[in-house]
């Protein structure tokens, strides 16, 4: 047996195969052992096949985490398997990085995904907390912001993440934590929802429990990057950190690092640099809080010396036991934590530190820390900067240097402390050897290559104390070497500094030396012009810097470029008074170095490496154990690149003109030339006036006596004459002011004439546009109220009208009902009558049977498995049957539909035949059921013993597998629970959920296939998660996807030919008393019937389908999808040549996106100027709808179509390419119109209409400046393939209007002007390009300068594609004075014109009316008046334009001049025909032309020009 079972095994599977069974099994079965043991055959598969696995199964292992969430052990599997498809084997076949991002994107594309493993966190299971963190890291590392969005809008995402930072398995939280420190590096908002669930405490916590900064491993150092994330560039993260108390927690940690009781203990190398990284790590969190200039940085240096932590950092720097690296970085960080907080610098010389120069002593083989003796920090820093020369400790040096620096930062009394107690300590003549102005002053005895850096870092600290500080330079220079009065030679601190460097350069010290005294001097002695004049009182000192410049062999580049940067600095702030004079110093320069090659050394130092990339360079040791390439200061680099091209300007600068500064509040440095001049010029004034003065006195006393004698008679003849002179001068005065007076009078009278009569004029036709305007919009109010009214009382009557006939009708019902009810009780009664008299006879029978009950029972058994098998065979043939004569029907319905004709004889004889045997098979399957009933089960399916042996030797092991499919149970249809019948199912559905199926079908009176929708209905809400209620209507179920199974081998549908249609009583009491051997010999006989009656209806089946493809196939012209898609790319090409649309793609796919959303169809709906316009014309012009076909482009929510639907129109076809149509099928089916409007899902230039014409074409198709977006050509493209000849457009014209505008307010405050000054700050960056994009805008219509004009023209009739690129001409007369043109308004009028031709009686000669109705420029607001100013009622049309009436959506386009082409406007013809450029006055013309085109890079939107001035001036502008 067992060999014929081997030889009976199937072939080996293919690993492909596997696969693909494995994820059907899972996807299908409905036993969880059966699913795990799927999931587990799909994960020895993940590792080598993950695409295989996924793209099989991934979804269904998905699912499985949701429907089996409470089996902790499918789940493990299930995230073991997901884990490896992440990470497959580098090997594997099909190993890709796309296999991720692919996998990602289907956890992320569904908020359910992740938010089913953040559920799994709430577990407290091992395996499925790991692992689900370990998804989740892998998901968000293929897809970031996905996982990040994903994750915070989960329901208590991120608080379920922090909370597993307190799970005491460390594998668990260090995944969180490795997952939590991914998740934070870049939002904001995840860095503050994460700090705010105890973030910070439990950090710190974990850190504790691993062993702090010492001890702790890897995981510490992850909780510091952790918290480096939630605390980078986040202010309110950093003051929650410091408000919480953390900062203690800080102080903590770095003492933790120099106070350990494992001293003398060996730490291996590993947990040294473990623990060097965690220190490195903490004090780079510790400077996040430090960034010079961000907001709470201050508070944070209180709160870090409030609670200890710029100490611990500073103990920490100078512990012996810390390694370089570490303490370079505390001490950074404590210069980070003083800058520019001058409390701080003021408290921060107060602390003390180990010094640096004494050693711990080994006592007892145990280092002592207090033998090492305390020092003030200020002292320690200097120690460190000028007396370690080891070039290990460079970086260590350079950051004690940025510390004392830091020290004294903006802060000049501090800085002035310092210098001072540098100048005592030097004059005390103490050997100190950490004085910086004791290290420059002192004579280099030997060459300092060993530390060339003991004088740099002096020369740098003393830059920065002198640098900018008039008053420490003064205090510099008082330092002096040698005694006066003891007769020696007095030498001022910058000669001594000079001296050195001459002496440095003359030895050929290393260069550094040289650059840090260069770096001093140039500092010092820049716009310091008494030290300028001090360091020429040593005449040797030029000579010496000229002969490095030029001196062969070329020197350091460095060395010479600083030379000429001082003497450059010298020559500038040298005087005429100078030891060596200006004009002398400039004459020395030129000869001794020359011009150009004193440039040229400036030119190569500001293009050195060292000095050019600086900001990149790191300036710190290399490791390698040579001098390190550090020569500059960063200050000084910044100082020499601002004041590069000044000093090399200096050369070229006039001796005789001095330079001007103020030091001390003293100005110095004038021209001495100009002074001298002037002192002569008022000495020879001086003498010339003393010469005048004796000369009057003389002629006084020789006139003296005259003036005596005719003093009297003068003064009476001048008093006389003066009278005179004064009435004269007042009648001349009084004349002039009248003739004056009358002249101002007559050009006033004359100037309020005028103004007068234009203000008039003026009113007048304001008066006449708000009087037409009034009217339209009271007539327009007043049809509309109409039509309202109309529509509601056609609507009560409608209503009433359906009352009364739904009450007749129930009444009808109701009575038909009570009859039918009386008649089935009269039957009932007699059949309950019939029964007890037949239970009666059958009781005195009982007895007599009793004896051959044995007989017939022995002969049941045997018959009983062949009637079991006959039974089963019977229900498979009807279950065919029933199908196949469903689809017959379905095939002839749909023939029918199609007009296809089939014979009235053909159809009524299947239909007796098919009654015929529905009947028959009805009595035969009641007979067979009835018989059953008593001897076994009544759905016992089961074959006999001797069909299966035979079935097993002829099919092998598939028989097995059929016989799991007969046996397949039946799975409620609201919940998980599994029945062996459909009707079991049924009855607990109704107890347990309230939901009767049998009650919803007989209320329906759904057929099979009825049934069959409401099954994968049901399940399908299930599966949603949605509610089921008994409220099922057949508008839920009309869909042929529920005809698709919802589950796979679903048992209910397969058992819906056993639900009961009627009472089966009759039938079960007369086969209680019938032969089982008759019974089975007319079920044999039934069984050879129905077969033949099933090939005859499969033959007619076939016929029919072969009948219905070739009629579907003549009536479609469709052989394939292909030829299909072909014949449509042909049809659009066609139509687009048509139209002369060019044929490249549209790349503007956002465009259909855009009208998806919902806001966008409000603003238009609530723009009522549009939509009671598009009401008014159809509702008004119903004639026009009524019968007609109608074609709505671009439908939208599919109002329009409603409208003419509510018109009367048979017909409504409805376009849209966007996923707005779905909702406006909704719209269309509550409003009860789906039987009118058909909606038609994509481009117009692709769908295929039902129709080959249409009568009338709607379409709101307008854009900004009107033809934004382009979709007119797709209403044109329509026009020429489907309206019918005299067929209507709507609308029918549009006139496109522009005009000047002036408004310099609305300029500056909009303009370049506004972003020249933002709350202080400059930001004309963001100007650039303001002048190149049209603008989209309400403006005030007094701010319009200029007569509109009329410059395109839209005929829908005629216009063609090619016509919407065009160049028109315009004209424009000013109406008011303006200063200038600002730009230009662009608007358009739509008409809606009831006719294609012009009336008779509207025809006027040499008038400008084109065949359509409508003049070139028609105005909205007056077309719609007749000849008499009378309302025409058919005539609709509105305007966008700024004067007066509603605001539309569409609003105007702003065309904004650029003032820097010249003054805006057009020509001016002035009245005399001369054309001047002065436009600001009324009554000038603007005359030009505009353009309208298609830009390049986007089909939809404009480039819009504009020409004014004669096409002198022109400018281009672009609306996207």
């Amino acid at each position: 047996m067992f060999s014929s079972i081997a030889a009976a095994a199937p072939a080996k599977q293919s690993v492909g195969d596997t696969i693909t069974v494995l994820s059907g099994r899972l996807g299908s079965a409905t036993l969880l052992e059966d699913r795990r043991a799927a999931i587990l055959g799909l994960r020895s598969f993940a590792k080598d096949y993950p695409a295989s696995v996924a793209s099989g199964a991934l979804r269904s292992l998905i699912a499985c985490l949701s429907s089996d969430g409470e089996d902790i052990d499918t789940v493990r599997v299930v995230l073991e398997t997901l884990l490896m498809l992440f990470s497959p084997n580098q090997d594997s076949p099909e190993a890709s990085e796309e296999i991720a991002l692919w996998l990602a994107d289907e956890f992320t594309q569904r908020q359910e995904n992740i938010t089913l493993l953040l559920d799994f966190l709430e577990t407290t299971d091992f395996y499925s907390r790991l692992y689900s963190l370990q998804l989740l890291v892998a998901i968000l590392a293929a897809r970031t912001e996905r996982t990040e969005e994903c994750v915070s809008s989960a329901p208590l995402g991120i608080p379920r993440l922090v909370a597993v930072l307190e799970d005491r398995r460390d594998a668990i939280r260090n995944e969180a934590l490795t997952l939590l420190t991914y998740l934070t590096p870049s939002s904001p908002l995840i860095q503050q929802s994460v700090a705010y669930q105890n973030a910070f405490e439990r950090t710190f916590a974990i850190i504790e429990t691993e062993g702090s900064l010492s001890e702790g491993g890897r995981t510490v150092e992850d909780c510091l990057i952790f918290l480096a994330n939630l605390l980078r560039l986040n202010p309110p993260n950093q003051s929650l950190f410091r408000e919480s108390g953390c900062a203690v927690q800080l102080a903590k940690l770095l003492e933790s690092t120099y106070h350990t009781s494992k001293d003398d203990e060996e730490v291996a190398a590993w947990a040294q640099e473990q623990q060097n990284r965690n220190i490195y790590a903490l004090l780079a969190v510790i400077r996040l809080f430090l960034v010079p200039g961000a907001v709470g940085t201050s508070q944070n240096q209180v709160a870090f010396w409030q609670h200890g932590v710029l100490y611990h950092a500073l103990q920490v720097a100078f512990s012996h036991r810390t390694e370089m690296p570490i303490r370079a970085e505390a001490l950074t960080t404590c210069a980070d934590t003083i800058r520019g907080n001058a409390r701080l610098q003021e408290n921060f010389a107060q602390l003390q530190v180990p010094s640096v120069l004494e050693t711990p002593q080994a006592t007892n083989g145990q280092v002592s820390k207090s033998d090492v003796p305390p020092i003030y920090v200020i002292d320690g820093l200097l120690d460190l900067v000028l007396s370690v020369p080891s070039t290990q400790a460079f970086d260590l040096r350079v950051a004690a240097c940025q510390c004392i620096k830091a020290y004294f930062f903006n802060h000049p009394e501090v800085r002035m402390h310092f210098l001072r107690r540098a100048i005592e300590g030097h004059a005390s003549g103490v050997d100190e050897t950490a004085n910086v102005l004791t290290t420059l002053l002192r004579p280099i005895s030997t060459p300092s290559a060993s530390d060339p850096y003991r004088h740099w870092f002096a020369a740098s600290i003393v830059f920065h104390l002198v640098f900018e500080n008039p008053e420490g330079k003064t205090l510099a220079m008082s330092v002096t070497e040698g005694d006066a009065e003891s007769g020696e030679e007095v030498v001022t601190s910058i000669q001594t500094i000079t001296a050195h460097l001459i002496t440095a350069l003359g030895r050929g010290d290393d260069d550094r030396v040289s650059v840090g005294y260069l770096m001093l001097l140039i500092g010092w002695l820049f716009e310091d012009m008494d030290g300028v004049n001090d360091f020429l009182g040593e005449g040797s000192n030029i000579h010496a810097l000229a002969q490095e410049i030029v001196r062969h062999p070329p020197g350091s580049v460095l060395v010479q470029g600083l030379c000429a940067m001082i003497l450059g600095v010298i020559y500038e702030f040298s005087t005429k008074d100078s030891p060596i004079p200006r004009s002398t110093l400039h004459s020395v320069i030129m000869s001794r170095i020359g011009r150009e090659k004193y440039i040229d050394a400036l030119n190569r130092l500001r293009g050195h490496a060292l000095m050019r990339d600086f900001e990149v360079t790191p300036q710190k040791a290399d490791g390698s154990g040579n001098l390190p390439d550090v020569y500059f200061d960063a200050t000084f680099v910044e100082f020499f690149k601002d004041n590069y091209s000044r000093i090399a300007r200096a050369i070229d600068r006039d001796p005789g003109l001095e330079i001007s500064v103020v030091t001390n509040g003293v100005q110095k440095g004038i021209s001495r030339e100009l002074v001298d001049s002037l002192r002569s010029q008022l000495e020879e004034k001086e003498q010339a006036l003393q010469a005048a003065l004796t000369d009057v006195a003389s002629l006084n006393g020789k006139f003296g006596q005259e003036q005596s004698d005719h003093r009297r008679s003068k003064e009476a003849s001048a008093a006389e004459f003066t009278r005179i002179k004064n009435q004269q001068a007042q009648v001349d005065a009084h004349q002039k002011q009248l003739e004056a007076a009358q002249k101002e009078t007559a050009a006033t009278a004359e100037s309020l004439r005028a103004e007068h009569d234009i203000k008039e004029a003026e009113l007048q036709r304001q008066i006449d546009y708000v009087r037409k305007t009034a009217e339209a919009e009271a007539a327009r109010i007043q049809r509309r109220t109409e039509a309202e009214m109309a529509d509601l009382r056609a609507t009560i009557s409608r209503l009433e009208v359906d009352l009364m006939k739904a009450k007749k009708a129930k009444a009808q019902e109701i009575e038909a009902v009570r009859e039918e009810l009386n008649s089935k009780l009269s039957a009932e009664k007699s059949n309950l009558k019939s029964a007890e008299k037949r239970v009666t006879d059958l009781e005195k029978q009982l007895s007599v049977k009793q004896g051959e009950l044995g007989e017939v029972q022995t002969r049941l058994g045997e018959k009983e498995e062949q009637q079991s098998s006959t039974q089963a065979e019977l229900d498979d043939l009807l279950m065919v049957f029933g199908d196949l004569e469903e689809k017959v029907e379905k095939y002839k319905k749909r023939l029918k539909e199609l007009g296809e004709a089939i014979s009235d004889g053909e159809d009524d004889e299947e239909d007796d035949e098919d009654d015929d045997n529905e009947e028959e098979s009805e009595a035969t399957l009641k007979m067979a059921t009835s018989s059953a009933k008593p001897v076994g089960p009544a759905h016992d399916n089961s074959p006999s013993d001797s069909e299966s042996d035979d079935s097993r030797d002829e099919q092998g092991w598939n028989d097995v597998e059929e016989d799991e499919e007969e046996t397949q149970e039946v799975i409620s249809l609201l919940d998980d629970r599994v029945f062996p019948d459909v009707i079991s199912m049924l009855a607990y559905c109704k107890d347990k959920h309230n939901f009767d199926f049998l009650g919803v079908r007989q209320r329906l009176r759904l057929d099979f296939h009825g049934c069959v929708k409401l099954v994968n209905f049901i399940r399908q809400r299930v599966h949603e998660g949605l509610p089921v209620s008994e409220n099922i209507s057949l508008a839920n179920i009309d869909d042929d996807a529920y005809l698709k199974p919802i589950l796979d081998d679903d048992a209910v549908i397969i058992g819906l030919f056993d639900l009961p249609e009627l009472s089966a009583s009759d039938a079960i009491l007369s086969a209680q008393s019938g032969d089982n051997a008759a019974l089975v010999n007319d079920l044999l006989k039934r069984n050879t019937e129905l077969q033949e009656q099933l090939a005859s209806v499969m033959l007619q089946h076939e016929n029919y389908r072969a009948a219905v493809s070739k009629t579907l196939d003549e009536r479609w012209g469709e052989s394939g999808a292909e030829d299909n898609a072909n014949k449509i790319s042909k049809t659009v090409g066609k139509g687009k040549a048509k139209d002369g649309v060019d044929d490249k793609e549209d790349e503007s796919k956002y465009y259909w996106e855009s009208y998806a959303g919902v806001d966008i169809h409000e603003t238009m709906l609530k723009d009522r100027v549009r939509t009671d316009a598009y009401r008014d014309f159809i509702y008004n012009n119903k004639h026009l709808f009524a019968g007609k076909t109608v074609l709505d482009i671009g439908c939208g929510t599919g109002i329009l179509s409603m409208f003419c639907a509510r018109a009367g129109a048979s017909r409504v076809l409805a376009v849209d390419a966007s996923d707005i149509i779905f909702k406006a099928r909704e719209n269309i089916y509550r409003a009860g119109l789906s039987e009118t409007i058909t909606t038609l899902h994509g481009k117009m230039e692709e769908v295929t209409l039902p129709v080959d014409q249409v009568d009338i074409i709607v379409s709101e198709w307008m854009g900004y400046c009107l033809l934004f977006e382009a979709m007119l050509p797709s209403v044109l493209y329509a026009r020429d393939k489907y309206l019918a000849p005299g067929g209507l457009m709507v609308p029918s014209h549009t006139n496109m209007w522009v005009a000047p505008v002036s408004d310099p307010v609305w300029v500056s405050e909009n303009g370049e002007a506004f972003w020249a000054d933002v709350y202080g700050f400059d930001m004309s960056a963001m100007a650039k390009g303001i002048y190149d994009e049209a603008r989209v805008l309400h403006w005030p219509g007094d701010k319009v300068c200029g007569n509109p004009s009329a410059f395109k023209m839209l005929d829908l009739y005629t216009t063609t594609a090619a016509d919407l690129s065009f160049t028109a001409p315009y004209t424009s007369r000013l109406t008011q004075d303006v200063d200038a043109v600002d730009g230009f308004l662009i608007w358009f009028d739509t008409f809606f014109s009831p006719t294609r031709q012009v009336p008779e009686e509207q025809r006027v000669e040499g008038t400008n009316v084109d065949k359509h109705g409508v003049p070139n420029d028609a105005v909205a607001t007056e077309w719609i008046f007749d000849s008499n100013g009378k309302r025409n009622q058919d005539r609709v049309a509105f305007t966008t334009g700024p004067f007066g009436g509603a605001e539309t959506h569409w609003k105007q386009g702003l065309l904004l001049c650029d003032p820097r082409l010249g003054e805006k406007g057009g020509n001016i013809a002035t009245a005399d025909g001369t054309a001047t450029k002065r436009r600001e006055n009324k009554g000038d013309e603007v005359r030009g032309q505009i353009t309208f085109s298609v830009a390049e890079d986007n089909a939809r939107a404009l480039v819009i020009k504009a020409s004014w001035d004669a096409g002198q001036t022109q400018q281009s502008w672009a609306l996207r």
